[in-house]
């Protein structure tokens, strides 16, 4: 777009100015008119490579932009779900060349309905918030945490056995259900219920990945909330 501006503002200057030498010769001297139209041509050159310079900063400005919105959720600045799913396929992608190991999990707060319900929808997105940034002290920083949507969020934990795994996901489970959210005098809890499945070699597609953590994480929730679900070991918080 800015590179039709610049070529219709560069057409216009030359334009007006041949139009000045054309009907207006008295103002241009015989002597120095090949100076005259030599500056003229620098200038061109040059507001043409500025104007040119300034729109090509501005497309790739947008475009970073664009990515960033694109690969971030906007309420809690987590990984959007769209992201993280490209990283997971990567992970699983990079399996086949590697001998790595990984955990996802799938995590579904319970009791932010009840909050949105009793104190707003504000009060609830501060919930999200808080929760978001109670996961992101948790994980190491080679892990990946998203949000899926609603009060769902999911975590690649790279290079990861089960039994690290389980420790993450435990400080996750209890630092959720120690927070406590506050609206007018009234004090809501909100917990935790997380499914998990190892990510190696035997692994094939991501769709099968989500599908199983999802469950997983069912079954936490089925089961009371604020509990673990992983390789069908549960684990409960109680």
């Amino acid at each position: 777009r800015l590179r039709w501006v610049s070529i219709i503002y560069l057409s216009a200057l030359l334009t007006f100015i041949l139009t000045g030498a054309w009907f207006y010769p008295e103002k241009f001297n015989v002597e120095e008119i090949d100076t005259v139209f030599l500056n003229i041509t620098f200038l061109i050159i040059f507001t043409f490579l500025g104007l040119f310079a300034a729109a090509a900063q501005t497309e790739l400005l947008d475009k970073r932009i664009f990515e960033y919105e694109a690969s971030t959720d906007n309420l809690t600045g987590m990984t959007s779900r769209r992201a993280f799913l490209d990283q997971l396929r990567t992970a699983v992608q990079n399996l086949r060349r590697n001998n790595d190991k990984h955990c996802l999990l799938y995590i579904d707060l319970d009791g932010l309905k009840s909050v949105n319900d009793t104190a707003g929808h504000s009060t609830g997105d501060l919930a999200l918030k808080s929760i978001t940034r109670i996961i992101r002290s948790t994980i190491r920083g080679q892990d990946i945490a998203g949000r899926l949507g609603g009060d769902e969020f999911a975590i690649l934990l790279s290079n990861c056995d089960t039994q690290a795994a389980m420790v993450i996901a435990e400080k996750i489970r209890q630092a959720v259900a120690e927070y406590r959210i506050s609206h007018h005098g009234q004090r809501f809890t909100v917990t935790a219920s997380i499914g998990g499945v190892n990510i190696d070699q035997s692994s094939h597609d991501i769709e099968t990945l989500i599908e199983s953590a999802d469950q997983a994480c069912y079954t936490s929730k089925r089961s009371g909330g604020n509990r673990i679900t992983l390789a069908n070991v549960e684990r409960s918080g109680e």
